[in-house]
């Protein structure tokens, strides 16, 4: 999960331009670090592409992952469903 974390934090650092510390204390909340919908959408993209999975639903809405954490732990969740494929 670390380093799904790590990936992730880089991926927000480069959309917003925000330093990666900032983004780890503060990010709990991804729409008090400034995150809008649409950067949501194409981070949800990179994601994708970074690891071969598909949001789905619910879990293509920022308000339904909220924080860094929950987002990190959905994508960790995908990756190990794919991979019991």
């Amino acid at each position: 999960m670390d380093e799904i974390k790590e990936r992730i934090v880089q991926m927000i650092h480069t959309n917003l331009n925000l330093d990666e510390k900032d983004i780890v204390e503060n990010g709990q909340d991804l729409l008090s670090i400034g995150l809008d919908s649409l950067q949501f959408v194409n981070l949800a993209v990179a994601i994708e592409d970074e690891y071969g999975i598909e949001f789905m639903g619910s879990n293509l809405n920022i308000r339904t992952i909220v924080s860094l954490d929950n987002l990190v732990a959905i994508v960790g969740n995908m990756i190990d469903a794919k991979k019991g494929c």
